[in-house]
């Protein structure tokens, strides 16, 4: 997407390299200039729906969650052990 000099908006980025790695606030439509207010260099400061462990799970797992049923720790099930697997 070409935008002129003279659109751009304060803070905007203009090379995709300068947003790798970062995370995106909330939801950013495709085609939708980004400026420095949407992203976040850290995993926690963003607003978008998801579990609070997702930054949590190394890059290139899968999150599993499994029920703890009858365990002698919790022997009514109250509890659950988050795996990571790679798919």
């Amino acid at each position: 997407m070409q935008i002129p000099a003279s659109s751009l908006k304060q803070g905007e980025f203009t090379n995709v390299a300068d947003v790798v790695n970062m995370y995106a606030k909330y939801t950013i439509s495709q085609g939708v200039p980004i400026i420095d207010a949407m992203v976040s260099v850290t995993p926690g400061n963003v607003n978008l729906p998801g579990s609070a462990w997702a930054p949590f799970i190394p890059e290139g797992l899968t999150a599993y969650p499994s029920p703890l049923h009858g365990s002698p720790r919790w022997p009514t099930g109250l509890g659950m052990v988050i795996m990571s697997i790679s798919l």
